[in-house]
């Protein structure tokens, strides 16, 4: 026998709930399970004696006496130790000698599986290959003789620990957080203190006061929109902006596609609210396929105008400006009383003069950013185009009514991976 000390029959009946019944009640009531158990290891310590007799190892009967001065005797107990516990209640009731014996056989199973790997890497050590095989040879047998039950367990255990380090992960994480915060905020209030007392450099002060300045904006940009959006709407400038969401039926637009297009469209009221001076949003044909996604990403709660109708039914005909890449007119300024309408489109390059020809159907003028005509390039892109997204198109249309400047409206938000620059610093390099 191993160093470790068995569980008895007296001990295993005190430590359950129900010891309190008798040996033959225990019995009577238990003898299918234990018959089960019994031969299940039986057959287990059969394969694993016989396995380890073909790979040369000690026999069973002296491999626990052997397996006590390794090192990892510890560890083979804890395992013991696990195994009898978990099938305490199957061996409830039962004689114990036939409880002792039936342990026993456990003891040598585990203590052979560990014994025979750790034999086997020492002998092999010039053979990884051989003993990597072997073992999992050995693991794969081992895993082949498991019950459905024992692997539906196994898969539910290993399911809780993934759940465990992710819990773990995120709650250190949030604690990081949480002290980088009051970090900052104590870094911040003796900033803030040394400025009122004039402690600080000329250097520092001129620093602090730039980060204050931009601190408050930050606040007084978001505090605007903490009132109903029918006192926002008188403080929004002009020209008004709308996506039209016609696009987004099954024909014309996959699930996927309406999923990107919704996130766009997330980074587009993100981009609105952070602005100095935004423009005045609406979303029309706010109906069909696309309309529970707006439901889950609380699009429909957005302060901006929903409009369930077309925004052919909405704004004046003669208003209407199509913004289209495929459109040869080129939009050099942006005029307070038109209405600029962006096609709610993912992948507009698989679909050419898609938004071109709807604009020709419904009579409606169409226009192009000046992106060639503002002096920029794609320099180094294999598919220049200039199909962009709606929040990047949205972006661009917003920082030009701020600026007034094409070059600082198209650069900041042009999609890097194309390599737009401007034609001046491409001859300055040449």
């Amino acid at each position: 026998m191993a160093d470790c000390k068995l569980a008895t029959t007296d001990q295993l009946r005190a430590s359950h709930p129900e010891g309190a019944e008798s040996s033959a009640e225990l019995s009577e009531r238990l003898l299918p399970q234990k018959r089960t158990r019994i031969d299940q290891a039986h057959s287990m310590a059969s394969v694993s004696s016989s396995s380890s007799s073909s790979r040369g190892t000690l026999p069973a009967s002296t491999e626990p006496a052997a397996s006590s001065t390794s090192s990892s005797s510890f560890t083979d107990t804890c395992k013991i130790t696990k195994r009898i516990h978990v099938c305490a209640d199957e061996y409830l009731g039962d004689d114990e000698e036939a409880i002792d014996r039936d342990l026993a056989q456990l003891e040598v199973e585990d203590v052979n599986d560990s014994g025979s790997d750790s034999d086997s890497e020492q002998e092999d050590g010039d053979e990884s290959n051989q003993s990597t095989e072997a073992r999992r040879e050995r693991r794969l047998e081992r895993r082949s003789q498991r019950t459905p039950e024992e692997r539906a367990i196994r898969l539910r255990l290993r399911k809780e620990r993934r759940r465990a380090k992710a819990a773990a992960f995120l709650r250190r994480r949030y604690a990081q957080q949480k002290q980088q915060r009051k970090q900052r905020n104590r870094t911040q209030v003796a900033d803030r203190e040394r400025f009122e007392k004039g402690l600080m450099s000329p250097e520092e002060a001129s620093a602090f006061r730039d980060w204050s300045d931009r601190q408050n904006l930050k606040k007084s940009r978001l505090s605007r929109w903490k009132v109903p959006y029918e006192e926002i709407e008188s403080t929004l400038s002009k020209p008004a902006v709308v996506i039209d969401l016609g696009f987004t039926d099954d024909d014309t637009m996959t699930h996927k596609q309406r999923t990107s297009l919704i996130r766009q469209l997330c980074q587009l009221y993100g981009f609105q609210r952070r602005c100095l001076r935004p423009v005045q949003l609406h979303l029309t044909s706010v109906a069909g396929p696309i309309l529970p996604l707006l439901d889950q990403a609380c699009a429909l709660v957005w302060k901006l105008r929903h409009h369930p109708e077309h925004y052919t039914q909405v704004f004046p005909h003669e208003k209407l400006v199509y913004l289209s890449p495929d459109s040869p007119n080129v939009l050099m300024d942006l005029h307070e009383d038109d209405v600029y309408v962006i096609g709610g489109v993912v992948d507009s390059n698989a679909l050419k003069n898609l938004t071109l020809d709807h604009a020709e159907k419904l009579k409606l003028r169409s226009a192009r950013l000046p992106i060639n005509e503002a002096g920029i390039l794609p320099e180094g892109s294999r598919f220049p185009s200039n199909s962009l997204n709606v929040n990047t198109v949205f972006q661009i249309l917003n920082q030009y009514a701020e600026t007034r400047s094409w070059e600082a409206a198209l650069l900041p938000f042009l999609p890097t991976r194309a390599g737009y620059r401007l034609k001046s610093a491409t001859v300055a390099e040449d």
